[in-house]
């Protein structure tokens, strides 16, 4: 059976066993990410932050999720399901819903965003910059200009003018 108060759903981990949802913390825009058991029914909060997103990893040990804080400013985060610990990844002018993982399950992706201008607001223009974060240390390669990317065949495929990796 389904969890009550489901507001969004983000889906079943790779190996179908845990459902991945956002349930209302009572005030609205404030919600609350949770697993479940699909098996034995447990539910397992993940943190009562205002989440926006999130996604699994194709290994399914870990999920990334973003937040937004009271400020305004939104919040990456690693939650490793082994040991029930979110770390914090990045924070500032993420762009919402945009969280892309490798097929490897070695890197996320996320981009942030800048004005374009002082009219940005209005004009829906921004200067997004793609950054690759390696979860098993190293640094994290940002390539200004992307707007968009996804992993291809194992391969990184982006949109927008992405400045040279340097």
């Amino acid at each position: 059976t389904a969890p009550d108060g489901v507001y969004k759903s983000f889906g079943l981990s790779p190996d179908a066993r845990t459902f991945l949802y956002l349930r209302a913390a009572g005030a609205f825009p404030t919600f609350e990410l949770y697993l479940r058991d699909t098996e034995t029914g447990a539910t397992t909060r993940v943190t009562n932050e205002a989440v926006h997103h999130a996604a699994w990893s194709p290994d399914g040990k870990n999920l990334a999720y973003q937040w937004l804080d009271l400020d305004g400013r939104f919040h990456v985060c690693l939650y490793d399901i082994a040991t029930r610990e979110s770390t914090e990844l990045a924070a500032g002018r993420l762009k919402p819903d945009f969280l892309e993982w490798s097929p490897d399950s070695a890197e996320l992706l996320y981009l942030t965003v800048e004005p374009h201008g002082q009219d940005a607001f209005e004009t829906g223009e921004w200067d997004s910059t793609l950054h690759r974060h390696p979860l098993r240390g190293g640094p994290v390669m940002s390539i200004p200009g992307v707007q968009w990317a996804r992993f291809s065949e194992g391969q990184l495929v982006v949109a927008g003018n992405p400045a040279p990796a340097g």
